[in-house]
């Protein structure tokens, strides 16, 4: 907001954000004094061109600026904050197959600032390919979930991940999450998270049953775990850090994913 001239608030006054505005993203241009009356409460970061007041008991919740004049303050409560919060808390990012489709799944608990969510493809986890986009849920502290389709899979090896953008244009990204092929017969394994630094999970889309095995090699080609049968998640805390991989005997076959341990 721009104010060519002074801006006083009066004694008892407040500045209330409406429309999901937040203090750190409010700001005042003002070509003039500031004055804070006494026992009022004040939001956002003021930009002055002159002097800024702040009467007895008045407080501040961000940040007063002044480029000519002096700044009174009189017991006064400065609150500057530690900056926005995360912009959103994902629970889970996880993918199957559907016939030679894969779904992605994803929830968020609380979304602050959220624009959308890029979703990504690579077939060697360092070069990306971005394949879709969806809106994001903008500021909800209630339960969200998305899902995607990607109808181009090609059968091999493939990783996922998922870009997130605020309004303002600062970005963020999830957890990669490894698919290992989508044939006819449904059979995929993925994991999460990875990288990864104390417990693996497994998603494996197929007969469970049918599962004779799950060994986890290092980089050097050394068995760290055999597991007998099928189990959805591995400890893996005690492993060296880098490159593993899991296979996942089937008998007539074995499906394989690889995974990055870091501590």
């Amino acid at each position: 907001m721009e104010i060519n001239g002074a801006l006083t608030a009066s004694s008892l006054s407040n500045v209330v954000l409406t429309n999901s505005a937040f203090y750190y993203n409010v700001y005042w241009q003002i070509n003039g004094e500031l004055n804070v009356g006494a026992n009022s409460a004040f939001r956002g970061t003021a930009l002055v061109n002159g002097a800024i007041s702040l009467a007895n008991g008045s407080s501040m919740t961000g940040r007063v600026l002044t480029k000519a004049g002096a700044v009174l303050l009189d017991a006064n409560t400065i609150d500057i904050g530690l900056g926005p919060p995360l912009p959103i808390e994902i629970i889970s990012f996880t993918g199957k197959c559907e016939k030679q489709n894969v779904l992605l799944k994803w929830t968020t608990a609380t979304e602050i600032n959220n624009d959308y969510f890029l979703i990504a493809r690579s077939s060697n986890g360092v070069t990306w390919e971005v394949i879709g986009k969806m809106d994001g849920a903008g500021n909800s502290i209630t339960r969200s979930e998305y899902k995607f389709i990607d109808t181009h899979h090609t059968g091999e090896a493939i990783y996922y991940r998922l870009s997130q953008t605020d309004f303002d244009g600062q970005m963020a990204y999830s957890s990669v999450i490894a698919i290992e092929n989508c044939e006819e017969d449904g059979v995929s394994l993925s994991i999460y998270p990875n990288p990864v630094n104390e417990t693996l999970y497994l998603d494996f889309t197929g007969e469970k049953k049918g599962v004779a095995s799950i060994e986890v090699f290092n980089s050097l080609g050394r068995k760290v775990c055999h597991v007998d049968g099928y189990q959805s998640a591995i400890d893996v805390s005690g492993y060296p850090e880098g490159l593993h991989f899991v296979y996942v005997d089937l008998g007539s076959r074995v499906v394989t994913t690889k995974f990055v341990l870091k501590k």
